[in-house]
């Protein structure tokens, strides 16, 4: 009996890790603000760090 309940509770553990971290990483609804007489836009941007 000690066998089963230990890889039961381990099951359900692994189980509720893994939906915690699904449902943490859902994606929330993009908001856009007007810019510019548009309804929204997109900026992309990169640093390399270097001193121009």
């Amino acid at each position: 009996m000690k066998h089963y309940t230990f890889f039961f509770s381990r099951n359900i553990a692994l189980f509720c890790g893994f939906m915690m971290s699904v449902y943490s990483f859902a994606a929330t609804p993009v908001t856009t603000v007007a810019w510019n007489g548009y309804s929204g836009a997109v900026s992309f941007t990169f640093d390399d760090g270097l001193g121009s």
